[in-house]
């Protein structure tokens, strides 16, 4: 995989107009433990909380099939800050089914959706006044998030084309280094943090109903293509992806796996 360095320096200088769009009121974060990996709940919620004030969010928790320990690290949370909404499956029910119950079991009323995988967190204070300064700066941004693209093999082309939310777009063959590919591509963001206009998720019924466990991140960036919607990048004070796959062997896929993976600069 290549990857594409990122300026991570802190600014303390950042200016943010609270009445612009994307901006009233605390966001909503949302975040899916599986499984037994306290290690990951304990992290995410350590730094979530110590790194980001708890009046600036509401949190969605999508538990599936968690341990004691992590359902109670959850709980105890949701007590002491008493923003958390928690959503227990006993059964793993997989990412995207999920993801669909954190989204549409209750309103959300924020403009803006912040997507955390259980390896995904913020490291620095700064992460979210930057990420609101983005958004203010650049409102034509419907999705904030570190790009990449792949290459598109038959399984997936055949899956957005069959989509509801499939307009009839020719796929993209251009890098975006500018370069020709020879297969169609897909540029998207990476899976494990994202922040997404509600609206836009609400557009599209995100997630797709079809999707299961892995190939989401791929699908979700068609997705917005295919719709005109614009991402951008951002993973300032995040770390994406901190911990070995962890799915089972016995997951099963959405529609194929896509090959070649590549930072998108």
């Amino acid at each position: 995989m290549a990857v594409v360095r990122h300026n991570e320096k802190g600014d303390s200088s950042l200016r943010i107009d609270p009445h612009k769009m994307g901006l009233r009121g605390p966001i909503t974060i949302c975040v899916a433990f599986f499984g037994q990996h306290p290690d990951l709940c304990r992290r995410f919620l350590t730094h979530l909380y110590r790194f980001t004030p708890a009046a600036s969010f509401s949190l969605r928790v999508g538990l599936n099939a968690v341990c004691p320990e992590t359902l109670d690290l959850v709980q105890s949370a949701a007590r002491q800050f008493g923003n958390i909404w928690i959503h227990s499956e006993p059964h793993n029910i997989y990412k995207s089914p999920l993801m669909a119950k954190l989204f549409s079991e209750r309103p959300i009323e924020s403009e803006w959706i912040v997507w955390f995988d259980d390896d995904s967190y913020p490291y620095r204070s700064d992460w979210l006044p930057g990420l609101k300064l983005k958004i203010q700066s650049q409102p034509e941004i419907d999705v904030w998030g570190n790009p990449f693209f792949t290459d598109a093999d038959d399984a997936a082309i055949n899956f957005i084309q069959s989509a509801a939310w499939y307009r009839g777009k020719p796929f993209d063959h251009v890098q975006p280094n500018g370069e020709w590919n020879e297969r169609p591509i897909l540029t998207f963001v990476e899976g494990g943090f994202w922040a997404a206009k509600t609206k836009v998720l609400q557009a599209l019924h995100w997630p797709d109903p079809r999707l299961v466990q892995n190939e989401d991140d791929y699908i979700f960036g068609e997705a917005l293509r295919q719709n005109g919607y614009r991402i951008g990048k951002y993973k300032s004070g995040i770390r994406i992806s901190q911990a070995e796959r962890r799915c089972p062997r016995d997951t099963p896929s959405s529609y194929g796996q896509p090959t070649q993976l590549a930072a998108a600069p």
